[in-house]
């Protein structure tokens, strides 16, 4: 799986498919979703609720389960927590006051962009650089802490 930043939105590719992320859309393998419902597509399997007039997704991706939230302060309900349920991989536009949301979530992978997203690596006491390319190794993950990259131009 390899992480990708093009044009202000994070594409993932997986298998030749790509899974494209921003704040307005959600393309699921060519499929744009504009609401809630699950999905499946070119073995995807993608869940979509909406929470504050945005649409957020939980998706699985070579076995990792995703969650893609194109605001960063999104406030966390029971209900909501419920749908995200485990999230191997957060991937939003995060600034320095999204530390609480993250700890809720508690991903094992965060990635992040958009102009904050530096702030928020600082925050989180990691001091990496931004990269438009990712290419994910399991072997990167820690039960113990959050792995984080910044995507960006």
């Amino acid at each position: 799986m390899e992480f990708l930043f093009q044009d202000s939105s994070v594409c993932i590719q997986s298998d030749k498919k790509d899974i494209i992320i921003n704040e307005s859309t959600f393309i699921l393998d060519n499929l744009a979703i504009d609401m809630p419902g699950e999905y499946e597509k070119g073995g995807f399997l993608c869940h979509v609720k909406q929470v504050q007039e945005v649409l957020i997704a939980h998706f699985r991706v070579e076995n990792l389960w995703c969650l893609a939230l194109p605001i960063s302060n999104l406030e966390l309900s029971q209900e909501l927590l419920e749908f995200i349920g485990n999230v191997d991989v957060l991937l939003f536009p995060g600034n320095k006051e999204s530390v609480s949301m993250i700890e809720k979530i508690d991903p094992r992978l965060l990635i992040i962009y958009g102009d904050s997203a530096q702030e928020l690596s600082v925050a989180l006491g990691h001091n990496i650089e931004v990269t438009s390319r990712y290419k994910f190794k399991e072997s990167e993950l820690s039960p113990d802490r959050t792995a984080c990259v910044i995507l960006g131009n």
